[in-house]
């Protein structure tokens, strides 16, 4: 096997894991949202029953309170805990890989060994 296909070899499955790494924060990205907007509709519903005209124990008003700030600081959570950002960096990390793959494919088995090595060095780390 040349170093060319053996490149070849690493760039694919590191563009395989990449993808699917992408394809994995996007989905959590998604259940992360949708549980967002369901504590941010629970709180509302929450503090619409403690402002309404009906009489509750001072015990269910501060139980209430508890809960709604819970949710609150749960919801907080969620939308600090910026994704997008690793997102973005995993876009870029394959763009970069499928940069080195066309070169790859381009040279047609002739890379020098100082190329070899400097691409194998350069992506031959975990994702």
């Amino acid at each position: 096997m040349s170093n060319s296909e053996k490149l070849k070899a690493l760039l694919e499955s590191k563009e395989l894991q990449c993808n699917s790494k992408i394809k994995k924060l996007k989905r959590n990205m998604k259940i992360i949202k949708c549980i967002s907007v369901t504590i941010s509709i629970s709180t509302i519903i929450i503090l619409a029953i403690m402002a309404s005209t009906v009489v509750l124990s001072p015990i269910v008003i501060s139980i209430l309170s508890i809960i709604s700030g819970t949710l609150i600081g749960i919801d907080f959570k969620f939308k600090f805990d910026n994704r997008t950002f690793e997102k973005i960096q995993l876009i870029n990390k394959l763009n970069e890989i499928q940069t080195k793959l066309e070169y790859v494919n381009s040279s047609n088995g002739n890379l020098t060994e100082q190329e070899y090595n400097n691409i194998f060095k350069e992506f031959n780390t975990v994702l």
